[in-house]
């Protein structure tokens, strides 16, 4: 008798631990289920916008330059010249410590390397 009570509590707590197991994946398949569903309505709204004529009029303009009738298309292309001097100082610095380091000896280069610059 108290055998049998051991063996019917012992597969009682399987099954108690076998349904918490099930009720666990079917909370994580449902949190699932309304991640996809939110995937879905957003590619749905996506396939409307890339299909409709706006989209496509956009892109016509962006990648093969597409005008309409009477329209004029003017290309802004800008100037590469136009540096501030700030930018040419730090640009000539570069350079010219570019230029020093070449000059210097491998003992300095490695001095400089493991404790910087003593300028």
């Amino acid at each position: 008798m108290i055998l049998a009570l051991g063996y019917l509590g012992y597969t009682l707590t399987n099954v108690v631990l076998e349904k918490k197991e099930i009720d666990n994946r079917l909370a994580s398949l449902r949190s699932d289920m309304k991640e996809m569903e939110l995937n879905r309505e957003e590619i749905e709204k996506n396939k409307e916008y890339y299909s409709s004529q706006d989209f496509l009029e956009k892109e016509a303009r962006r990648l093969l330059n597409y005008q309409k009738p009477g329209e004029e298309v003017i290309a802004v292309i800008p100037n590469k010249n136009n540096q501030t001097s700030e930018e040419e100082k730090t640009i000539e610095k570069k350079k010219i410590q570019e230029e020093n380091i070449k000059e210097l000896s491998n003992p300095e280069k490695w001095q400089r390397y493991f404790f910087g610059a003593r300028d």
